[in-house]
């Protein structure tokens, strides 16, 4: 039988599956975990119960998603800014039934006549995750591309005005404003079954190749699993001083955009951070997010959550140059490609990453009802 990720029609995906939720017991019975607990991952074990039991019907495979889902990673960030019209039009052509139904409205970045929505491209290198030996290692690693635009809540602030460079990651790192998460390129099949057809996230399988150059700037290379190019990006390496700079410019905007209160507690976070010991006992930063695409689970709530938190040693911010992005990008790639070649490009953050993604309260009260309940066929 062919493998299901090659068939175009995701329908048939997701009928190639059925999903039922467990309890964490049986999912680390089977595959034990290499994050290992610590203050701060304790900080989660109110939620970690229970897991995504996903059985492939052609050969009987099973696979176990604790949730959260729990991960370490080398980040980089890339800040962009696109028409609005543009990340509407591609939510709408690009999203499913309940996605159009229940998820919120983009936020509007006006500049004088102009509106933008704030977008982000999330390179992921995963050095160790929940997946265990279902990863690409036994330490669960993987590497995936994210696409993201900025949402508003309904009956919050729709619209915020342009302020320069800095606003888009300014925006980004506000936990106010959740995303939506529309399109993942990764290289590991369970996380992208697990994926698409329990949580509803857009996941697609590919290849992502990661080298350094000759003057240290890091280049990231996207593929399809056929190997066609969707986008080529090289990073130039940051300096201290020079992501210094960069770092008290955004903290500028950040309260121009929303206040001091706003840019001094985040900015009095990260300083207890850098004390030996403090990281762990900090409470995590909280990004809520939407996926696009329907699960098996109809009434499962719609939104995620992102517990996470940065090494403050590691955080480079830097610019970039919309230019030499986009000459590596392929225009026909309606994935990627036709999008961010409409981008205008601000700054690129790159640091070592932990995060778990999970339900918000409203998902943690499904999860406790649904321990145990039959799959539902789609």
């Amino acid at each position: 039988m062919s493998d299901p990720l090659t068939q175009c029609d995701d329908i048939q995906l997701r009928s190639a599956f059925e999903v039922s939720i467990v309890s964490v017991n049986e999912a680390e019975l089977h595959v034990p975990s290499p994050v290992r607990d610590n203050a701060f991952w304790n900080q989660l074990k109110p939620l970690r119960f229970t897991a995504y039991r996903i059985k492939e019907k052609a050969d009987d495979g099973v696979f176990y998603i604790p949730i959260p889902f729990r991960t370490e990673a080398n980040l980089t960030i890339l800040h962009f800014r696109v028409p609005y019209e543009v990340a509407r039009r591609y939510l709408d052509e690009n999203a499913e039934r309940l996605a159009h139904t229940k998820n919120p409205p983009l936020l509007k970045v006006v500049e004088k006549d102009k509106e933008w929505a704030a977008g982000a491209l999330w390179l992921m290198e995963y050095t160790k995750t929940d997946l265990g030996r279902q990863g690409n290692s036994q330490a669960g690693d993987y590497s995936e591309v994210v696409l993201t635009f900025t949402a508003t809540d309904l009956g919050r602030q729709e619209g915020i005005v342009y302020g320069g460079r800095y606003t888009v990651a300014s925006v980004l790192a506000n936990s106010d404003f959740p995303s939506i998460t529309a399109k993942l390129l990764l290289n590991n099949r369970v996380a992208i079954v697990a994926g698409r057809v329990a949580v509803g996230l857009d996941k697609h399988a590919g290849k992502i190749d990661v080298t350094k150059t000759e003057r240290e700037a890091l280049r990231f290379v996207a593929r399809l699993s056929d190997d066609r190019q969707l986008f080529a990006i090289e990073i130039p390496k940051v300096g201290t001083w020079e992501s210094l700079s960069n770092n008290i410019k955004l903290a500028g905007q950040t309260i121009r955009l929303f206040g001091l209160r706003t840019a001094l507690s985040a900015a009095a976070k990260m300083t207890l951070r850098m004390i030996p010991g403090m990281r762990d006992l900090l409470t995590a930063d909280r990004y809520d997010w939407y996926a696009t695409l329907d699960s098996q689970f109809d009434d499962m709530p719609r939104r995620g959550r992102m517990d996470s938190d940065m090494n403050p040693w590691s955080i480079k911010l830097g610019m970039l140059n919309s230019r030499n992005i986009t000459d590596g990008i392929d225009v026909q790639d309606t994935m990627f490609g036709a999008l961010l070649r409409q981008a205008e490009f601000e700054t690129v953050l790159t640091a070592q990453f932990r995060g778990a993604f999970g339900p918000t309260e409203s998902g943690v009260e499904w999860l406790r009802r649904s321990v145990g309940a039959p799959t539902q066929e789609r």
